[in-house]
């Protein structure tokens, strides 16, 4: 191969390096005008949502936003029927990725969490904003059964009384009645 071919070929792979890098960030932008950020959350704080939630098998949880899907999959490795719902389609693809490699059953779907049906909801998990919870607070009362439970970190939804709280790990439950 002569060296002006591999010149060429090496900026044609630093060129999409480049265009992968820039629609991750714009797809970050996104998701942070859509409702947060991507912030994980620690192993310890996805258990003490699962716990204060008390996640049974067979029942449906939903994580709005689930980012990277780690707490999709730690619901899934409790044989809940887990769904990660995110609007980033590097973060969505990286979580159905991680679901694929860990042979965990979860489902991961590529939209906005105001446009998912959550009317078979047990359990729902939010790490949004404030004003995020705010917005989807309406949501969640029209379409939650009752007793499905909502856990929330760190955000409060602000006309619900909280069932539980972990304030070490910051964690709100909420239960619609």
């Amino acid at each position: 191969m002569s060296i002006d071919i591999l010149i060429l070929v090496l900026q044609i792979l630093f060129m999409l390096a480049g265009c992968a890098v820039a629609f991750f960030f714009l797809f970050s932008c996104l998701s942070f005008l859509y409702g947060a950020p991507f912030v994980t959350s620690d192993r310890r704080a996805v258990d003490a949502a699962l716990k204060l939630a008390k996640l049974k098998k067979d029942e449906w949880f939903y994580d709005l936003g689930s980012g990277d899907g780690r707490v999709v999959l730690a619901a899934s490795k409790l044989g809940a029927k887990a769904v990660g719902v995110e609007i980033n389609p590097f973060l969505w693809l990286l979580g159905a990725c991680r679901s694929v490699l860990s042979g965990r059953k979860a489902n991961f779907l590529l939209q906005s969490f105001y446009d998912v049906d959550l009317r078979d909801a047990d359990v729902v998990f939010v790490y949004t904003w404030q004003g995020t919870n705010e917005k989807l607070e309406g949501k969640l009362r029209r379409e939650l059964k009752k007793g499905a439970r909502v856990v929330s970190h760190r955000f409060t939804f602000p006309g619900w009384k909280p069932a539980a709280k972990d304030d070490e790990r910051k964690l709100l439950l909420y239960v619609k009645e």
